[in-house]
C-alpha cells in the first residue's frame, strides 16, 4: 500500500508517475516492434504477392493493404493469429494483382483526382483528407449537384488504400463561391 501525504512533488508520486509512464512506453515500443516483426516475417513469406501494413494497438491488429489472393490473406491471417498475445484480428486488405501499397500522399492525391473528375461538381467548395485509409469529404454543395455525391463515394472506394469514406459535405440550398 502506498501512501501520499504530501503534494504532486513527493518522491513517492514521482516514482509512481515515472513507473507508470515506463509502463506506457514501452507497451507502445511492444506495439511496434510487434507490428514491425510481423510485416517483416509477411514480406519474407509473401514477397510480391502481398503490399499490406500491419498495425498493432495493445495487440489488436490491424492489416491493410492488398493481398494478391484469398489464400494469401488467409495464410496472413494464420500466421497473425498464431501468436498467443493478439487480442482481435481485423483486416482491411483486399484482393489485386498486382497488390500495390500507396503512400498517405498517392492516396490522397488519387482522392483529390476523383473528385476533380466529377463533371457536375463545384471542386473548390470540396476538401479531402486522407488519414489511415479514412477519407474525409468536407466543405457544401449546392442541392442540385449532390446527387453526384454518391458517384463520388462509390469512386474513392475503387482506389487502393481507400477503406472508409467520411462524408462531412453539406448541401445547401445554394453554395458559398467566394
Amino acid at each position: 500500500v502506498v501512501i501520499i501525504t504530501s503534494g504532486c512533488s513527493s518522491p513517492t508520486y514521482s516514482k509512481l508517475n515515472y513507473s507508470y509512464n515506463g509502463a506506457i512506453e514501452n507497451a507502445r515500443i511492444d506495439n511496434k516492434e510487434f507490428a514491425a516483426k510481423i510485416n517483416n516475417q509477411i514480406a519474407e513469406i509473401y514477397g510480391s504477392q502481398a503490399a499490406v501494413d500491419v498495425i498493432s494497438d495493445h495487440f489488436n491488429i490491424l492489416v491493410v493493404g492488398q493481398v494478391e489472393s484469398d489464400g494469401v490473406a488467409d495464410g496472413i491471417k494464420f500466421l497473425i493469429k498464431s501468436y498467443p498475445v493478439v487480442k482481435s484480428y481485423i483486416s482491411y486488405a483486399t484482393i489485386s494483382s498486382p497488390p500495390v501499397l500507396l503512400t498517405q500522399e498517392q492516396v490522397n492525391k488519387k482522392v483529390l483526382d476523383r473528385i476533380a473528375a466529377e463533371d457536375n461538381l463545384n471542386q473548390d467548395n470540396i476538401q479531402a483528407v486522407t488519414i489511415a485509409g479514412t477519407v474525409y469529404i468536407i466543405g457544401q454543395i449546392s442541392k442540385y449537384e449532390a446527387p453526384n455525391l454518391k458517384s463520388i463515394e462509390e469512386g474513392l472506394y475503387s482506389i487502393p488504400g481507400v477503406y472508409k469514406v467520411n462524408n462531412l459535405i453539406k448541401v445547401m440550398p445554394y453554395t458559398n463561391t467566394l
